[in-house]
């Protein structure tokens, strides 16, 4: 299945709304486990095992997710230049081997991502969990490795 980017997009919710000229498609945000740039599309992966793939980039689906905020079940975090991970199904996070683990208790997903990338993200949920509150900055996982303050 594929949804063309020159559809009408709305978000509300937890919910991007894809309005097409045959079908109308409803994204929950709260059952995606990460979304992954493919060129200049993006394929969007739940947690059951389902995915399909937008005709939209990765800048168009980070700018719609962050309009939504973030939630117990929606707490998403760029990884690099190629994927938005919801941070509500990360399980594990392995730099050496250059993965990324999501679980909802039943089903199971991994991605490939670059090491750099994964290790700034492992330490930025470190520090999330360990660092007083007033120490953790807000951050987006740039694709060189980079750091960047929001």
């Amino acid at each position: 299945m594929c949804i063309r980017d020159r559809n009408q997009i709305f978000v509300s919710m937890n919910k991007i709304h894809i309005n097409g000229r045959d079908e109308l498609l409803v994204i929950d945000l709260a059952k995606v486990a990460y979304f992954k740039a493919e060129d200049d599309y993006t394929t969007v992966y739940f947690i059951g095992g389902v995915n399909f793939m937008l005709t939209i980039n990765l800048a168009k689906v980070e700018a719609m997710v962050a309009t939504v905020g973030r939630s117990e079940q929606c707490s998403y975090v760029r990884i690099g230049r190629s994927i938005i991970v919801n941070e509500a199904y990360v399980f594990r996070i392995e730099v050496l081997s250059q993965k990324i683990y999501f679980c909802n208790g039943t089903n199971m997903l991994q991605v490939s991502a670059p090491r750099d990338a994964l290790k700034k993200y492992k330490q930025f949920v470190y520090n999330k969990l360990f660092l007083p509150t007033n120490q953790v900055v807000s951050q987006k996982i740039d694709g060189h490795g980079q750091n960047k303050a929001q």
